[in-house]
């Protein structure tokens, strides 16, 4: 007895031998340099990829994606009787399907997905231990194999992207299946009904027949599949009713029936308590869309687009808590937009275009934070954009061809959405951004009165010029005059200085002082004088100039009088200085004509001030050049200057370039 066990083991070990002889003959691969390392004499149940039960047979062979090319050896069931899982996906199988797999008795797994297989299929009923079946991905031809209703056993079945099948239907006899878990057919020919037997089939978990030519109605008994999970049918040519028995399959996630020729929606199936996913795109369903859809707390994605829905959108929607991306676009949905929408705070697809919406923008959508990309277009929404939108800023906002009336937000005029409010002839851009706007635009400046400009934007420059610049100044002259060495005429006018904002009271008195002698500085939009109070306290006022009274006043000009303001400091020099400058020269004339490298900078510096300041007031000087760019996009904002001021006095950044000083004037 124990001669023959070990005559037995000495022939299952030459079989395996053999085996791994032939794959290494009949396949090339650098892979298969995981077997060749390994010494002849060692155990083959330790090569990578192959697993042997108690007795040392080897049971699982999995080299799938190794990336090999050839073709399998006729004999394997022969090396291999006790072969049970075979995984070769993911490879180059030259030539038809291996016939000496038909011999594997025991094989329960069978996986040679995408492994470039052609040909016909032998029959597989031998295999009656069969439970997993996928040769998906590959080029198989000639007729379905009709022979699989025999493989009892099955729990997974794939045959999809097997475009090369003749024509073929799925046979009543598929009911015999009863432990199939998973059946994918999609793209493998697939025509005619989908038989009612399938919904004898109670063990489907997934369900997936897409892009096939499958014809006529749903049959409403694969509403008894009551713990299918996927039920994916799109891209095919199903027509009619959605069966109102779905709605029994009360553990469906994913349903996709899109691309279909379906006419008529609802109204349970919307609100499947576990449903995460809904897909019923690009069919003809009519009907509405009903309140009970509140009830999908699971629900992320809603796909309706494209068909012919219509009614009134529930505000109970916003029950759907979890929604992240829903498009209903393309329908006839008509109403206002329910504002409880803003509830889905989860949203980042809000797709609404070509409905008959007709009521106001709802502002709750500003509640919206993740939005990514908002459509409403092509409906009749009236009423203003409201303002609170520019707190969300999606990627593609576009609120074009409706009847929307009143000034875009300016932040999103700002951030370019402009073209996501064409065919709204009601629209108009602020008049203080209107400099963003080209000649030959659709959009007309917003006519406001004076009285509001005023009071919306001249306030807050007023607050800039008399609390902001002053504090940076004094910082600066502390800065460049902590020399002891110094002694500057000109920095005891600013050693006099303190900076306040003023109390109306005393309008009248600053109107008398506001004379040429007091002149401070000139900038863009007015004249910043020097005044001193009764009560002995200097003050800068600035005289604003003519399934900038124009509605165009804006901090820029502040930057820009405040560039001035530098030139000033850094140079000695008062803003007109006929006998120095000529006849009509301004500062900033002089500068930008005088100073076109660091050298030439340094002329126009203040030679009063100490040796060692120098590149710091070359970094000031060219600060005020950018906030005196003529072109007002091109100047800095006040926050900008703040910080380049704040680098410029830090000896350990190198703060703007000095090198190659550019007026950058266009």
């Amino acid at each position: 007895m124990v001669l023959l066990i070990c005559c037995c083991q000495h022939i299952v070990a030459e079989n395996q031998s053999q085996f791994f002889t032939d794959m290494n003959r009949s396949f090339s691969g650098q892979s298969l340099s995981y077997w060749k390392m390994y010494k002849a004499k060692i155990s083959f149940c330790i090569y990578k990829g192959i697993q042997c039960n108690n007795r040392s047979n080897i049971e699982m062979i999995d080299i799938s994606h190794w990336g090999l090319s050839g073709e399998l050896p006729e004999n394997i069931c022969r090396y291999l009787p006790e072969l049970k899982i075979l995984r070769l996906g993911g490879n180059n199988l030259q030539g038809s399907f291996p016939f000496g797999v038909t011999n594997c008795s025991v094989l329960e797994e069978l996986n040679m997905s995408s492994s470039s297989l052609s040909g016909t299929l032998p029959d597989l009923s031998s295999l009656q231990s069969l439970k997993l079946l996928d040769l998906s991905g590959n080029f198989l031809q000639g007729k379905f194999p009709m022979w699989l209703a025999n493989l009892t056993n099955l729990e997974v079945m794939s045959f999809n992207q097997n475009l090369g099948f003749d024509q073929w239907e799925l046979p009543e006899n598929v009911s015999r299946l009863t432990k199939l878990r998973n059946m994918t057919l999609s793209s493998c020919n697939l025509h005619g009904k989908l038989p009612a037997s399938v919904g004898n089939m109670t063990s489907l978990i997934h369900l997936e027949l897409s892009g096939n030519f499958l014809v006529n109605q749903l049959p409403p008994e694969l509403g008894q599949l009551k713990i299918l999970q996927t039920l994916q049918l799109c891209n095919n040519q199903l027509e009619g009713e959605i069966p109102e028995e779905f709605c029994n399959m009360i553990e469906l996630r994913d349903i996709d029936i899109s691309g279909n020729m379906l006419t008529k929606l609802p109204e349970s199936l919307l609100a499947l308590p576990r449903v995460s996913s809904i897909d019923l795109s690009n069919n003809r369903l009519n009907g509405s869309i009903s309140r009970k859809i509140g009830n999908a707390k699971y629900l992320s994605e809603l796909f309706l687009q494209n068909n012919r829905i219509s009614g009134l959108l529930p505000g109970e929607i916003s029950g759907a808590i979890n929604l992240v991306k829903m498009n209903l676009s393309n329908n006839l949905l008509s109403g206002p937009i329910p504002p409880e929408i803003g509830n889905l705070t989860n949203l980042t697809f809000l797709l609404l275009q070509h409905n008959m919406f007709n009521s106001s923008i709802p502002k709750s959508l500003s509640s919206l934070r993740n939005v990514i990309y908002l459509d409403l277009s092509s409906n009749g929404l009236t009423g203003s954009i409201p303002e609170s939108l520019s707190e969300i800023k999606p990627n593609s906002m576009n609120f074009s061809s409706n009847m929307l009336s009143g000034a875009i937000p300016r932040s999103l005029v700002f951030d370019n959405y402009l073209t996501g409010f064409s065919g709204n002839p009601s629209l108009c851009v602020p008049s203080d951004q209107s400099y963003l706007i080209s000649s030959s635009s659709e959009f007309r400046i917003c006519a406001q009165a004076r009285s509001r400009t005023m009071s919306r934007y001249t306030l807050p420059i007023g607050v800039l010029a008399l609390i902001v610049f002053p504090g940076i100044i004094l910082f600066l002259k502390l800065w460049f005059h902590k020399d002891k060495t110094v002694t500057s005429n000109k920095g005891t006018l600013l050693s006099s200085f303190f900076w306040a904002v003023v109390n109306i009271s005393h309008r009248g008195e600053i109107i008398q002082s506001m004379t040429d002698g007091k002149i401070l500085g000139r900038g863009g939009c007015g004249t910043v004088y020097k005044v001193e109070l009764s009560n002995g306290i200097p003050v800068a006022v600035k005289k604003l100039h003519k399934y900038a009274l124009t509605f165009r006043a804006s901090t820029k000009c502040d930057v820009y009088s405040f560039g001035v303001v530098l030139m000033e400091l850094v140079t000695g020099r008062k803003p007109v200085e006929k006998e120095l400058f000529g006849e009509g020269i301004h500062i900033i004339d002089w500068i930008c004509n005088k100073v076109v490298n660091k050298e030439a900078g340094l002329e126009v510096l203040d030679p009063r001030i100490s040796e060692s300041f120098e590149d710091g007031m070359l970094k000031v000087l060219l600060i005020s050049m950018h906030c005196t760019h003529t072109k007002k996009s091109s100047r800095p904002t006040m926050d900008e200057v703040v910080q380049l001021l704040l680098r410029a006095a830090d000896p350990l950044t190198s703060g703007e370039p000095t090198s190659n000083i550019s007026t950058q004037q266009d």
